[in-house]
């Protein structure tokens, strides 16, 4: 929520158009429908995490799309969120659909690189 917020700050209005977000939120809804009959009593925390996670990408996607920001800055921003996001993929199919190494072997390098790109974004923004 704290990156939602950090994009928020730097997207401009104009930029939440196109049909980015839908596809995102089509995705949310997809990877919902993929985890809901196994997450259980978690469901609740898990459509909050997914609504949130989505939410991050779609202000990630905004933040590219603003004119002026510096193209290495808003690159970083959208593929550091996207590749956070492909790496908590990994962790929903290790913690409620199959458990096994792959999950790690593929999920802390994606989030490992999002994190790093993320971070580097703000040097890359300023």
């Amino acid at each position: 929520l704290l990156y939602v917020a950090a994009f928020l700050g730097l997207a401009a209005p104009a930029a939440w158009g196109g049909p980015a977000p839908l596809v995102i939120a089509l995705a949310g809804v997809l990877v919902f429908l993929w985890l809901r009959p196994r997450a259980g009593k978690l469901l609740i925390p898990v459509a909050a995490y997914i609504l949130a996670i989505s939410l991050m990408l779609s202000c990630a996607w905004a933040v590219f799309q603003t004119p002026g920001l510096p193209v290495r800055g808003v690159s970083a921003v959208l593929l550091g969120a996207l590749l956070f996001y492909l790496s908590d993929l990994c962790v929903a199919r290790d913690r409620f659909v199959s458990p096994g190494f792959i999950n790690r072997l593929l999920g802390l390098p994606l989030y490992y690189a999002g994190q790093f790109l993320l971070a580097f974004s703000v040097g890359w923004l300023g």
